[in-house]
């Protein structure tokens, strides 16, 4: 089966290179790249945009592995985002998911442990937060 792998990094967006991990995910099976259309029905907008925006940079727009950044204003958005959302939405509109109720536990641990976490170290150390997403597409 395939797996997705998240690393997450708080970072100054010009020391990338070389920084050491805060947090890392496995995420079971395919698609957590289609996350964004199911962020968006849950108006986790800044959620969404940093999901589905790669760090910029020249190149492959479809870039993989596949790096994301939130600069510390979006660490601010999103960690108010999933303050406010109720992750039980996630069990409730499981439809809205890529592999459906196969993904939802998943995607509650994510929303609710993990990013929280990436997010409370990137605040604490007045960083942004660099995700690189890895893995099976």
């Amino acid at each position: 089966m395939a797996e997705q792998y998240l690393t997450a990094y708080a970072v100054e967006p010009s020391a990338v290179a070389g920084a050491s991990p805060v947090g890392k995910a496995t995420l079971p099976g395919r698609h957590w790249d289609e996350l964004t259309p199911a962020f968006r029905a849950w108006r986790l907008t800044a959620l969404a945009d940093l999901w589905s925006r790669p760090w910029p940079f020249d190149g492959d727009d479809d870039p993989w592995p596949f790096p994301m950044y939130a600069d510390p204003d979006q660490v601010e958005r999103i960690s108010a985002e999933l303050a406010a959302f109720d992750v039980d939405r996630v069990h409730e509109e499981y439809d809205l998911l890529p592999s459906g109720d196969d993904d939802a536990e998943e995607v509650a641990w994510l929303l609710e442990d993990r990013f929280p976490d990436w997010l409370a170290t990137a605040r604490k150390a007045g960083r942004g937060l660099y995700v690189l997403r890895d893995g099976g597409k």
